[in-house]
């Protein structure tokens, strides 16, 4: 998880949200209404402005962690922000069927548009805890399981790490300009919009790299 920042809001939906919330509202059976969100336009928004991840696990969305369009607050628990912009984000279906239509006011999910994210979570490897007197943050790690609960996940992240690890350890042999050059890769991988690059930082924090 990594603090992002929300993008402009596309022209489709400045032109067309108050007549799609109408429009839903008034016939919230119709799936078609419902869904206006997946327009192709916010949908590649959205994509930009996540770096095509799930903002919670960090997961690359595609095949093996296919993407859905998340509602930071659920519908359910306020139907006025269905469309709003600074309401939707990209998250990858696990993390999104987990989450379900939690929503506690004052004990919400831990929001990396909003929340200093470093503040609020620590990575030991694969896993994600939260920090002392953060019970937002352990909500949200227990209900997404990011603390070990989801296997296919820590092992994605697990086969990560042993190949940073191994290209940190061929850093160390090596002299410049090569290893100056592997330095500057492992750099890389921490940009947040790289695939678990929260992990990525702390381990290279670990080393003293960072």
């Amino acid at each position: 998880m990594r603090r992002l920042t929300k993008a402009a809001v596309p022209q489709v939906l400045l032109d067309n949200h108050d007549s799609w919330l109408a429009a839903w509202l008034d016939d919230k059976k119709s799936v078609l209404k419902r869904c206006k969100y997946r327009h192709p336009d916010i949908k590649k928004a959205l994509k930009a402005e996540t770096s095509n991840k799930c903002i919670y696990c960090e997961s690359v969305l595609g095949v093996t962690a296919p993407g859905q369009t998340e509602h930071i607050v659920p519908s359910s628990k306020d139907e006025q922000l269905h469309f709003t912009w600074e309401n939707l984000t990209r998250a990858c279906a696990e993390c999104n069927r987990r989450k379900n239509d939690y929503f506690q006011i004052g004990n919400e999910f831990i929001n990396p548009y909003v929340d200093d994210v470093d503040l609020e979570i620590v990575h030991f490897g694969p896993q994600l805890l939260w920090r002392d007197g953060s019970p937002r943050a352990e909500a949200s790690i227990r209900m997404l399981g990011l603390h070990g609960d989801r296997h296919e996940l820590m092992v994605r992240k697990c086969d990560f790490l042993v190949g940073l690890q191994t290209h940190y350890d061929r850093m160390l042999r090596e002299v410049d300009p090569l290893r100056e050059v592997l330095r500057i890769k492992l750099m890389e991988l921490a940009d947040p919009s790289k695939e678990y690059s929260g992990m990525v930082r702390s381990f290279l924090a670990s080393k003293g790299v960072l």
